[in-house]
């Protein structure tokens, strides 16, 4: 009876390691990524580099859906500055007032 138990508690140990080895060998999910069209839509479609010394604003048109915002960097930390939700005239105008503003004090914009 000893020897019974013996092989069932190693046959029961042998199954428990070949199952958990198993689950460690199983393909991992990988997260799909967004289809390019997706990223197509927010492909920035205008932008100003302004630059005073080694103070840098970056100015930029986004189209989102229908519209357009326009992000304004300064310090690496960026700010909606204009909003549209038909077109991306609106966001460009305002790109282009601001780049005027920067250069009126003293940034060269490209």
């Amino acid at each position: 009876m000893i020897e019974y138990l013996k092989m069932m508690t190693a046959l029961f140990l042998l199954l428990a390691l070949s199952t958990s080895s198993q689950a460690a060998d199983a393909p991992k999910k990988v997260p799909t990524p967004p289809p390019a069209a997706a990223e197509a839509d927010n492909e920035v479609v205008a932008r100003r580099i302004c630059k005073n010394g080694n103070d840098e604003r970056i100015l930029e048109v986004i189209p989102m859906e229908k519209g357009c915002v326009l992000q304004y960097t300064k310090a690496g930390k960026a700010e909606e500055k204009a909003k549209a939700s038909h077109g991306v005239q609106v966001c460009q105008d305002s790109l282009q007032k601001i780049a005027s503003r920067l250069e009126a004090a003293n940034f060269h914009c490209e």
